[in-house]
Formats: structure tokens, C-alpha cells, sequence
């Protein structure tokens, strides 16, 4: 799973079998939560989420709480240009992305039933 801080850097963190389930009916997506007691590591992993050099494991120790902050920039995509992956500028790899799609032209908005 991938986290980003208020200054919008990411991390990957990783919630493991055992203790999934401490987790699971706690964690939502595109929520905000303080974090603490958790492991931190190197991202040795082959296949990266995220480009920092560390990452957190949540253990039966982690404790997290929702919070809410409207202040908070919810940022969470790195988006690059078609251009650049087609013609592999700084591309890494070991990174993970996807194509959400490529506009090939435009016209006039037009509305169907």
C-alpha cells in the first residue's frame, strides 16, 4: 500500500497475514490517518510502488487513527506524459505504473442519450 505525508512524499508500507486483520476494517482508501509504532526499512523489493528508498511495516503494535484535516492535499497521483513512457525518458524499470489513456484529438462537446 502506497502513503503519502503532507509534504506528499510516498512510502510503501506493507501490513502482513498475521497481522492483517488488526487492519482491515480500519484502513479505507483516499482517508487520513496518524500512524505510529510501525518498522521502518529498505525498500529492497524488485517492483516498487513508490520511488523512496525506505518502507513501514505495520505490526500488532501499530496504532492508527482516522483524522480529518480539509488543509490536507490529497495529491495521489504522479502523472507523466505518454510521450516520455513511449519513449522511455526516465522510465525506471522496477517501477510500477499504469496508462490511464492517451488523448489522440479533440472537437466540439457533444451530449448522447
Amino acid at each position: 500500500m502506497g502513503l503519502q505525508d503532507e509534504k506528499e512524499d510516498r512510502i510503501h508500507a506493507i501490513i502482513g497475514r498475521y497481522v492483517m486483520r488488526l487492519f482491515k476494517e480500519k484502513i479505507s482508501e483516499l482517508e487520513l490517518y496518524t500512524t505510529k509504532n510501525f518498522v521502518v526499512s529498505p525498500n529492497t523489493f524488485k517492483f516498487k510502488t513508490t520511488k523512496h528508498k525506505m518502507r513501514l511495516t505495520f505490526t500488532n503494535r501499530t496504532i492508527i487513527e482516522e483524522i480529518n484535516d480539509p488543509l490536507f492535499g490529497m495529491n495521489i497521483f504522479n502523472l507523466g506524459l505518454y510521450k516520455h513512457l513511449i519513449n522511455q525518458v526516465d522510465v525506471d524499470e522496477i517501477e510500477l505504473f499504469d496508462i490511464l489513456g492517451e488523448i489522440t484529438g479533440h472537437g466540439a462537446v457533444q451530449s448522447y442519450n
